[in-house]
């Protein structure tokens, strides 16, 4: 518990933690998956659902797309931590604590992303990221996206993100699939609401 003001109390980054591993977790599988599921049948693309956890990025459920070619999420997590754009769209929209712990737990992104290695630049890729409202990533590859998934309060529950076959990623495919998984992620923070 941390002190927001004289008198006002708001839940710190543990309980944060404890709610995420709990029941709020399981809701947010159960009402994401059939969401996810539909989206790879409709797109041809593979999804993933991400959350922070003990300052760790942790998959709770990925969904390949049935296309021939299509990125394979086993294959697409061999990067380092930072590599991933739902790690970073994560900690954009994860608390203070939540970062500072995190990087204390795994250091700094240096080769991983554009050899950040100060908390400064790291605080300024973040705020770019919380602008734009999700984050990017390319590889000779795939293109990957990945955008938050945050409760009614507005605090970080996740990080929906989805892979691409980099010869299929153009501009139309871009804006579609970011217009999309920006709907299914503010769909899934209303049904959790909710529930």
């Amino acid at each position: 518990i941390s002190r927001a003001g004289k008198r006002l109390y708001s839940p710190g980054a543990k309980c944060r933690q404890l709610t995420r591993a709990g029941t709020v977790l399981r809701k947010l599988i159960d009402i994401s998956k059939p969401l996810l599921q539909e989206l790879a049948e409709k797109t041809g693309e593979s999804f993933v659902l991400t959350t922070l956890l003990n300052g760790e990025r942790r998959i709770l459920f990925s969904i390949e797309s049935g296309e021939v070619i299509s990125v394979k999420i086993e294959k697409a997590d061999r990067c380092g931590l930072y590599s991933f754009v739902t790690t970073r769209v994560m900690l954009a929209f994860a608390s203070e604590p939540e970062i500072k712990f995190f990087v204390q737990k795994n250091a700094m992104p240096g080769a991983d992303w554009n050899g950040i290695n100060d908390m400064e630049k790291l605080k300024n890729e973040f705020s770019k990221i919380r602008k734009s409202g999700f984050a990017e990533a390319k590889t000779p590859d795939f293109a990957a996206m990945a955008v938050p998934v945050l409760d009614a309060d507005g605090f970080l529950l996740g990080a929906l993100g989805v892979y691409v076959p980099l010869f299929r990623f153009n501009r139309e495919k871009k804006n579609n699939l970011l217009d999309t998984i920006k709907k299914v992620s503010q769909k899934i923070s209303f049904k959790i609401k909710e529930s």
